[in-house]
């Protein structure tokens, strides 16, 4: 309605002014004045600047009534009231307004108390420019931002007095211009119009929401309700800007000044100061910087450089220049004191004339055959250890079964403890260990805040063009992506029929937690117009609080598109996050969860396909992904810890066989094979490698130690490795007392062979088991449980290498003297060479294998050489010194690509997660025994409040991220 005065003019005085010549409404203009009954003159100059247009609705609907002002009403923010709808302009458009240019005017007592509830007590007196629709219009589109700035009391009261202002101010015409208009039918639509507002005012309010954080994204809030802007003149052009979810005309503000805006008047309110010295509207540290504490500067402890290397990296260089300029110096000084000596030796000869005897020729060979001849000397230690050997060696020569069962009886009641057996899968109890702090904390939270939330997250990405990366989006990939996510909403669990509504999480009620583009468009396709599409997904991306999920939490596009830099339609990624709810360990809840997630990951391998038939590529990954995925590498190397077993069971049978069978004493007599093969021994050092193994698990998962994947892998092998080289330190020594003392009875022999390898296995086992169980003290547990499984697996197969692999070996040697068969001792070879009877050695069987002429006639030569041993000693000093000069170049962590195949699906996943995603995981600062009910406990933690503590607990961390790195 504009029931306002008019002015007293003739139609002919607006002919006069050219400007309004084009205009086709002139007539039904002037007919309209010339015919209305003036009431007050409130304006002198008639110019299209102070014409305004409004519906009647006491008048024609055929002709808009013109009234004139500078002082006065400039708008209606609501629609034409007797026809709402054609004031709308678009689907996503809101109702668009009639320019009003009449006289404020008191508001009624319930208008008035709405007005004030809505902008503040300010507005508890004098005239007002708006109505009850406006109010509602204006409360509801501030309720939307208040939900994002109401931490800041300045910014939110910033906020409210422009827009209040904007829309009830009783001089909005001084600040405020229509500047374009668009018939509608019979009617006039503002599209746009000019706001003036001072550069006071726009630069106080933009400080006053510029550190504004926002806690549903962990960012700032001027991301979402300036588009990121840097300067106050940004800010209020993305507030201004006409969006499909934001302004429904476009609001300009220009910079005022007299040439442009001779008759107007910028809005020149006084901004509330974020660091204002009233309670009632100081921000928090958190969110005003100039009302944070100021903290003492923090010493910085230099890392150590000379020039650009490390200290540590300098020092291992220099003390390897030196080393190496020594032993340079040294060689150098022999070689010359070598020369001189020979040539003065020569000199002397020369002077004596004599002629070298026989026996001078003769010394050198002589003297070498008296070293070797030269009696060595004797230590304690090892006439003990050469005597307890021979002792435990005899007796278990003489007493086999006995030994032979005594340690099966010891393994079997070791292994008992395999009842007890458990495997630790799950990730953080692998590599975390439970009594490091970190571990503690998440307990803690876990216990009083529930355990983090369960993710699960696809990459829909475009990289699969020959020509390299490309935009991910365009409407028929949305079109298909929401198909998809329709599916995943639908989708049942195989086992319990469990969709995602029953296990997803639900912040707000109803509605689950997706983040996702579909959310932009209210989770429907229908909503994807085929023309807008691309605007629409501009403008949410730049106001996410316009386009609220149903979860009602803004989404930020850096969370839903990857590689792009200026625009989101640039965008090389597409990244869609579902979030399950999580519960305790071992709970019904998490059974459910873990069932629909299995599900989800058959239907997601499934959706790589028709990506791929699109030219995309799908990545994804569920909670329970990567332990499936660390179990599925397990089941994958059992095999080939079976193969392993097998191709060294092979090996070893025929290297022993070697020690006592020569290829010419095969061709000689090939009977001589089915007795001196040795497949039995070899069968049974894999056997005790096997049982050492077996042992060891069972004694500590009977103390509740769990085996780890690590144990599982890599500990069969180890063992092998080991138990397979002190077989052939055994067995090839035994072969040579077999030769030297044939005469001894067999258990001598034993104990002879044992006396002389036994002190060496004995210490590299203990060295061994040593090392590893250092290795215990270290926290965490897949190294803990590792160390603890191959310390005992290499004790106790060392034990057992001296006991029971002695006694078969003294049974294996019977059964060769008295000609048997290997494997199938109640056969007798009678065709066979009976030389090894009694000792004695088969025809051919007493030469050396080729390793062993190779190594005795050129390996040890050459490695003893002069000019060798030196060269291997600088190359192992280089490589040394090189290992610490680079020390402080390794990278600390473990990246999840490494702990899981190759070719396992999660790992494309990791690849687009490291390029793509550009936030990374939320970081919490727990407190203990505080009594938060108490206002001063509160004060000590709270920095969203004003009344807070200056170094309450928020404050400081709030100072301590804005610390240079």
């Amino acid at each position: 309605m504009c029931e306002f005065g008019l002015i007293s003019v003739t139609p002919s005085s607006y002919l006069q002014h050219e400007q309004w010549i084009s205009q086709e409404y002139l007539w039904h203009i002037l007919t309209d004045v010339s015919n209305a009954q003036p009431t007050a003159t409130i304006h002198q100059d008639v110019k299209p600047s102070n014409i305004f247009l409004c519906s009647s609705n006491t008048r024609s609907a055929h002709y808009p009534r013109v009234v004139l002002g500078d002082f006065g009403c400039a708008i209606s923010l609501t629609g034409i009231e007797d026809e709402p709808s054609d004031g709308l302009e678009g689907f996503f458009g809101s109702e668009l307004p009639c320019p009003d240019n009449g006289l404020a005017e008191e508001p009624d007592e319930k208008l008035r108390e709405k007005l004030v509830g809505i902008c503040g007590d300010k507005w508890s007196e004098g005239a007002i420019c708006c109505r009850d629709e406006q109010l509602n219009a204006l409360s509801s589109n501030l309720k939307r931002a208040e939900s994002i700035i109401s931490a800041c009391p300045a910014c939110k009261e910033n906020f409210f007095n422009l827009f209040c202002t904007f829309t009830c101010s009783p001089d909005q015409s001084l600040f405020v211009n229509v500047t374009k208009t668009v018939p509608k039918g019979d009617k006039l639509l503002v599209t746009e119009l000019d706001s003036l507002i001072s550069n006071g005012y726009g630069s106080g309010f933009y400080d006053s929401c510029r550190d504004v954080k926002f806690g549903a994204t962990n960012g700032k809030a001027m991301d979402l309700i300036g588009g990121g802007a840097k300067n106050f003149t940004q800010f209020l052009k993305f507030l201004g800007d006409k969006k499909p979810f934001g302004s429904p005309f476009q609001l300009n503000f220009p910079r005022p000044n007299a040439e442009d805006f001779p008759d107007m008047k910028a809005m020149d309110n006084t901004p509330k100061p974020c660091n204002s010295t009233d309670e009632k509207y100081r921000c928090a540290c958190v969110d005003c910087a100039a009302s944070c504490p100021e903290l003492p500067k923090v010493s910085e402890v230099e890392e150590c450089h000379v020039g650009v290397l490390p200290c540590l990296s300098f020092a291992a260089i220099l003390v390897y220049s030196i080393l190496l300029g020594l032993l340079i110096v040294a060689v150098s000084g022999h070689v010359a004191y070598r020369k001189h000596a020979q040539s003065r030796h020569e000199r002397m000869r020369l002077l004596q004339d004599s002629a070298p005897s026989d026996d001078e020729d003769e010394g050198d060979m002589v003297h070498n055959a008296g070293m070797l001849d030269r009696p060595q000397r004797n230590y304690r230690l090892n006439n003990w250890c050469d005597t307890a050997f021979s002792k435990l060696g005899r007796l278990s020569a003489k007493f086999p079964a006995i030994t032979i069962g005594s340690c099966v009886a010891v393994v079997l009641v070791l292994s008992l403890g395999w009842t007890k057996f458990a495997v630790e899968t799950d990730p953080v109890r692998l590599w975390v260990s439970p009594t490091s702090a970190a571990a503690e904390e998440k307990a803690f939270f876990d216990a009083n805040f529930g355990p983090f939330f369960r993710a699960q997250q696809a990459f829909l990405v475009n990289d699969t063009s020959p020509s390299g990366p490309g935009p991910v989006l365009s409407y028929d990939t949305l079109r298909w992506w929401f198909d998809v996510e329709s599916q995943v909403q639908r989708l049942k669990s195989v086992r319990g029929g469990h969709t995602f509504d029953d296990v997803c999480y639900k912040p707000t009620g109803d509605a689950c937690v997706v983040q996702s583009l579909s959310g932009y468009f209210g989770g429907t396709f229908s909503n994807v117009d085929r023309d807008t599409w691309q605007d629409d997904l501009m403008a949410c991306a730049d106001t996410p609080v316009n386009c609220l999920p149903d979860f009602q939490q803004p989404l930020n596009p850096k969370l839903l598109f990857g590689g792009w830099n200026e625009t989101i339609l640039d965008a090389e990624a597409l990244i869609v996050t579902w979030v399950v709810s999580n519960h305790a360990e071992g709970s019904g809840a998490v059974e459910r969860a873990m069932d629909w997630e299995e599900s989800l990951k058959g239907l997601l391998l499934a959706v790589q396909g028709e990506a791929k038939d699109r030219g995309l590529r799908l990545s994804f990954n569920t909670e329970i992904s990567l332990e499936q995925e660390l179990n599925k590498s397990t089941n994958t190397d059992a095999k080939i810890v079976v193969i392993s077993y097998i191709i060294m069971f092979i090996y070893a049978s025929f290297a022993l066989s070697s020690t006592g069978l020569s290829w010419k004493s095969l061709f000689h007599n090939p009977a001589n094979m089915f007795v001196q093969s040795k497949f039995m021994l070899g069968s049974v050092g894999i056997a005790i490698v096997l049982m050492s193994v077996s042992a060891s698990v069972g004694l500590f998962s009977f103390f509740g130690l769990k085996v780890t994947l690590i144990i599982a892998e890599v500990i069969p092998f180890f063992v092998l490795a080991v138990g397979v080289d002190n077989i052939f330190l055994i067995v090839h020594e035994f072969e040579r007392v077999n030769v030297s003392h044939a005469d001894y009875q067999i258990p001598e022999r034993v104990a002879k062979a044992l006396g002389r390898m036994g002190p060496s296995i004995l210490l590299s086992g203990l060295t061994e088991t040593v090392a590893f169980a250092l290795g215990t003290v270290v926290g965490m547990p897949a190294v803990r449980n590792f160390a603890a499984y191959a310390a005992g697996a290499v004790f106790i197969n060392a034990l057992l290498q001296v006991t029971m692999f002695v006694s078969v070996l003294a049974l294996n040697q019977k059964r060769v003297e008295a000609r048997r068969a290997d494997c199938v001792p109640c056969i007798q070879i009678r065709r066979a060479d009976a030389a090894g009877v009694n000792g004695g050695v088969a025809f051919g069987s007493n030469e050396d294998g080729f390793l062993q002429r190779f190594v005795h006639k050129t390996y040890a030569p050459f490695l003893l050489g002069k000019n060798v041993k030196v060269a291997v000693f600088v190359f192992f000093i280089t490589i040394f010194a090189a290992a610490i000069a680079l020390f402080p170049e390794v990278e600390l962590g473990l990246d999840q690509r490494i702990a899981i195949p190759s070719d396992s699906y999660p790992i494309p996943y990791f690849n687009d997660l490291y390029a793509y995603f550009d936030a990374g995981p939320p970081v919490y600062f727990v407190t203990r025994e505080l009594n938060v009910t108490e206002r001063s406990h509160q004060q000590q933690l709270c920095g969203r409040f004003s009344t807070c503590n200056e170094f309450s607990l928020a404050n400081v961390l709030e100072q301590e991220r804005k610390r240079p790195e």
